[in-house]
């Protein structure tokens, strides 16, 4: 499992185009990773808001990408269907490959990548506080990226 500070495992599955999702192809984008679950209550609670995240920082600045965790093949695409009115990234980690690159051993578990590619903060589990602080650390991240920008 990586550190905080150390570079993001790059491969996350293939999101809703069938297309190979990289971290590394987000680079100068903030990145949440989810890994969830459709047997999840708070992750399934997780979602929407982590949609509402994305829309309202905009897709060029936050790529939020949601991997659904540990289920079978036809139950992810049961649940893709349902959720296919969200715009994030929804991927596949049917055999757990992916999450134990992530050290993810319960779920939700969520990972806020810099923009650099580093990993800059990790929450396991949920709570009502956890979006809080993962806007927060985002806008912490967003401000140290406009001050880089700016000569």
């Amino acid at each position: 499992m990586p550190d905080i500070g150390e570079v993001a495992p790059d491969y996350l599955g293939r999101g809703n185009d069938g297309n190979v999702v990289r971290v590394s192809e987000q680079q100068g984008k903030i990145m949440v990773v989810t890994f969830w679950a459709s047997w999840c209550p708070p992750c399934l609670k997780e979602l929407p808001l982590l949609e509402g995240l994305q829309a309202t920082v905009g897709t060029e600045q936050l790529k939020v990408v949601a991997v659904n965790y540990r289920e079978d093949k036809k139950q992810y695409r049961r649940i893709k269907n349902k959720l296919k009115n969200l715009t994030f990234t929804l991927t596949s980690d049917s055999n757990g490959k992916i999450g134990r690159r992530y050290g993810v051993d319960g779920i939700p578990h969520m990972v806020l990548i810099d923009h650099a590619g580093k990993i800059a903060n990790r929450w396991v589990g949920y709570g009502e506080g956890n979006i809080q602080q993962v806007v927060d650390a985002m806008n912490e991240l967003l401000a140290k990226q406009l001050a880089e920008r700016e000569p």
